[in-house]
């Protein structure tokens, strides 16, 4: 049976609250290894019936667990990272899909040379998600990102294909910044093959996550109602002054349910900001997203590098713009200047993410976390691949460490 549920109550509650369901299945213990079949994927198997809602409030139920799924954004807030935390090294026996290629060129690529056999899985990617390379590639379910519904949705689109094949396209959204709306989705992913550690790796997102966002309203108001103005810019680029975020999106989101204020909060999602902008603001704390990704002339944070290059980075970028050098960001002691790896916010480990922004934003408060070692402690248990490079890096405590 793999029959779409319609409940009028229970999808009205869902929608409203963002949030998935997941009833524990029969299916054997993920301990115990999956059944693989003569192709090298998982092989569904019968269970009692589950019953799952997506990020989108689609509510399915189910009758079995299921083969190899495709999966999309892998590196950027789809199902990658939660089947690699959940399968550990039986990873790409789970995936028959994914945007192979684009994943490859990204901070991540040297996954694929610890773990060659996800070199085999089917690229199904090619600027927009291929169905007839879903379809070829023995995909039994489809986990795309929320924001690709309508696209799937429309005429011609990866739905008209995949429904006359039984084959359901479940939503994730791990980019809301709503921890339960991301444990929902470790949750559902756990449910579709009986993976027992779902629930582990849900509860330890919203341990970690879901006090500081409750915190916010607080802390707002001890601060006599005014959020700490916070300036953030995408990469980091030394000759050209990037964009930022609203505080509805990305790194503007974060900061603003933390707490903080970005410079531009109000307006398009993606503003330009200016030299001229910036050097008025005077702002005390800031924020860089970079990733290798963006060229040599960005600030340089991820696989690949230390904290000394990515400091040694941020000195080129206040040394070479015009009256950086003097903005009070940079003159305290210790410097508020900080970096993230622009992949860090998309998915499960984020909560490392959420705590470097509360204690970027209220650093009294929050002073006692520890973002990147509880990160790379995140990393060593959870992921098959090697912690290797840096990802948060506040610049003024590595320069007061050395």
């Amino acid at each position: 049976m793999n029959t779409k549920v319609i409940c009028i109550a229970l999808v009205a509650i869902l929608l409203v609250a963002g949030i998935g369901v997941y009833f524990a299945t029969s299916s054997d213990d993920s301990d115990n290894g999956p059944e693989i079949g003569d192709d090298g994927k998982v092989m569904a198997k019968n269970c009692d019936e589950y019953t799952i809602t997506d990020a989108a409030g689609q509510t399915f139920t189910f009758d079995h667990t299921f083969g190899p799924a495709a999966i999309t954004a892998c590196t950027y807030g789809g199902a990658f990272f939660t089947l690699a935390a959940l399968t550990g090294s039986n990873l790409p026996a789970y995936i028959a899909g994914m945007d192979l290629a684009y994943s490859k060129g990204t901070t991540f690529g040297y996954f694929f040379d610890e773990m060659p056999d996800l070199n085999n899985v089917t690229d199904i990617y090619s600027k927009g998600t291929n169905a007839n390379a879903v379809i070829s590639s023995g995909a039994t379910v489809v986990i795309d990102l929320i924001a690709n519904q309508v696209k799937n949705e429309a005429t011609g689109g990866l739905k008209e294909k995949t429904d006359p094949l039984d084959i359901p396209i479940l939503y994730l959204n791990y980019q809301s910044e709503d921890p339960q709306v991301i444990a929902s989705g470790i949750r559902m992913i756990g449910a579709l093959w009986g993976l027992d550690k779902a629930d582990d790796l849900a509860q330890f997102y919203t341990d970690r996550t879901q006090y500081i966002f409750d915190n916010a309203e607080k802390l707002i108001v001890a601060n006599g109602g005014e959020r700490p103005l916070i300036c953030a810019e995408y990469a980091g680029s030394v000759s050209t002054v990037k964009t930022s975020w609203s505080k509805d999106v990305q790194w503007g989101a974060l900061i603003y349910k933390i707490g903080g204020r970005n410079l531009v909060d109000d307006g398009p999602n993606y503003p330009q900001l200016t030299l001229s902008g910036i050097l008025a603001a005077k702002p005390e704390t800031m924020l860089f997203s970079s990733n290798i990704a963006y060229g040599d002339d960005t600030i340089h944070i991820g696989y690949g590098f230390t904290e000394a290059d990515t400091v040694k980075d941020v000195e080129r970028l206040f040394n070479g713009r015009e009256g950086y050098s003097d903005l009070p960001a940079w003159t305290a002691d210790p410097k508020q200047i900080y970096v993230v790896n622009h992949m860090m916010n998309r998915n499960i480990f984020g909560f490392a993410s959420v705590e470097f922004i509360a204690q970027m934003v209220w650093p009294d408060e929050y002073k006692d976390l520890t973002p990147a070692q509880d990160l790379k402690e995140f990393w060593e248990e959870w992921l098959p691949f090697s912690y290797q490079g840096c990802w948060l890096v506040d610049v003024g405590a590595y320069s007061a460490s050395n």
